[in-house]
């Protein structure tokens, strides 16, 4: 299975002053203001879950499926998770959004508004199926469905993650009970498509800086 690289984008330049003391000693330093970069990440694993094959893995395929069958009362979720270790502890993320493109030939049915969940537990894109799947954890939000591409915001789950919480990736479903609808996306071992999280974040800065008595003394003497 060929996959892909995660790939950084510096986007600002970061420059570093130093304030110099009457005496010509080093006084203070001010530390750079933080760039943004942008992470493109592809998925470390995605897979759809189905209650109608309880025991069926479907890691392997080349679509990601929500669905609901009104015929067997059965559902499809959609699972995918993401390596977030390129981005440093102590980062602010300022936004994060997961892309999904659709597969339209394999689509029908009214557009719902997916459940977008954190995942309760771990769990494996080669192993997982309804049966053993981990559970849902906790909610993120909803997001409308659309006849083009699934774009969702997940910053503040992103953000989570990088703080440190167990990061077990996505649950996203639909409604059970109303209507019959299959909602299909390609996953990550589609070369042409994959899902795609683009997340622009602020790195933690490491620079501290303390006024020394050269300076203090200089600055007061003005």
């Amino acid at each position: 299975m060929k996959t892909y690289p995660r790939v950084i984008f510096a986007v600002a330049f970061v420059v570093t002053l130093t304030l110099l003391a009457v005496d010509g000693s080093a006084a203070r330093k001010i530390p750079p203001q933080a760039p943004q970069d942008q992470l493109l990440v592809n998925p470390a694993a995605d897979s759809t879950i189905s209650e109608a094959d309880p025991n069926t893995n479907f890691g392997s395929d080349l679509t990601l499926r929500v669905a609901y069958a009104i015929t067997t009362t059965s559902s499809e979720r959609l699972l995918i998770h993401f390596d977030l270790s390129d981005i440093s502890p102590g980062s602010t993320i300022d936004s994060a959004s997961l892309v999904l493109t659709v597969d339209k030939g394999e689509s029908y049915g009214p557009k719902p508004d997916f459940i977008i969940s954190k995942v309760a537990g771990n769990w494996a894109e080669n192993g997982v199926t309804w049966n053993n799947y981990p559970g849902q954890g906790d909610i993120i939000g909803q997001q409308a469905t659309t006849s083009g591409a699934l774009i969702v915001t997940i910053t503040s789950a992103v953000q989570d993650w990088v703080n440190g919480d167990a990061n077990w990736g996505l649950e996203i479903s639909g409604p059970e009970g109303s209507d019959t609808f299959q909602w299909a996306y390609m996953s990550r071992d589609d070369l042409s498509t994959p899902p795609r999280l683009n997340v622009v974040y602020t790195p933690a800065c490491l620079d501290t800086f303390e006024p020394n008595d050269s300076f203090t003394s200089a600055i007061s003497s003005q």
